[in-house]
């Protein structure tokens, strides 16, 4: 985490946006409103954003190893 918020300034604006959507999501207050089917649509809309948000941030920075710096795998 220490190196992910090192190098947040240098993330693409995308990132950093996902990243701040996410602190606003994490702060809104539970609301008890009978909302119904639209409430719950609305729910799923915001929880498919922070799964998709998430993996961004994941792969952003921890881009896959390139081929020639793996070792070979001994049996």
């Amino acid at each position: 985490a220490l190196s992910a918020g090192a190098s947040l300034g240098e993330a693409p604006e995308e990132i950093r946006e996902v990243i701040g959507d996410m602190v606003a999501i994490s702060q809104v207050a539970d609301q008890e409103e009978e909302g119904g089917e639209e409430s719950e649509q609305q729910l799923l809309e915001i929880v498919e954003y922070v799964r998709l948000g998430a993996l961004s941030v994941f792969t952003e920075f921890n881009p896959p190893e390139s081929a020639s710096s793996k070792q070979p795998t001994l049996h």
